[in-house]
């Protein structure tokens, strides 16, 4: 994962799940994306490579996530799982908002 990746997907979870539940931070970003197809492909972008780093151990992107997301990160198991968690969600409730 490139260094503007992970930036831009740790600023993304920052932004929109720091203080929020992944259900609040979804609602967000669909509140956004829904409107602005590039946001929308941008935010993809970002979390499928976020989850693909994780499943290949990117130990920058534990630490980053640890540092601006969620520092109890245990592993990039864990962060593979919340970003699984995280991307899912938002795909189900960004189709259900622009159907």
């Amino acid at each position: 994962m490139d260094d503007a990746t992970r930036s831009a997907l740790l600023n993304l979870l920052t932004a929109y799940f720091g203080d929020a539940s992944t259900e609040e931070g979804v609602r967000g970003l669909v509140f956004v994306t829904r409107t602005n197809p590039d946001y929308h492909r941008d935010y993809t972008l970002a979390l499928e490579a976020g989850l693909a780093a994780a499943r290949q151990g990117d130990h920058e992107l534990v630490t980053g996530m640890r540092r601006n997301f969620t520092p109890f990160l245990r592993d990039a198991a864990e962060a593979e799982q919340i970003l699984t968690e995280i991307l899912d969600a938002y795909r189900a409730a960004y189709a259900a908002a622009t159907d």
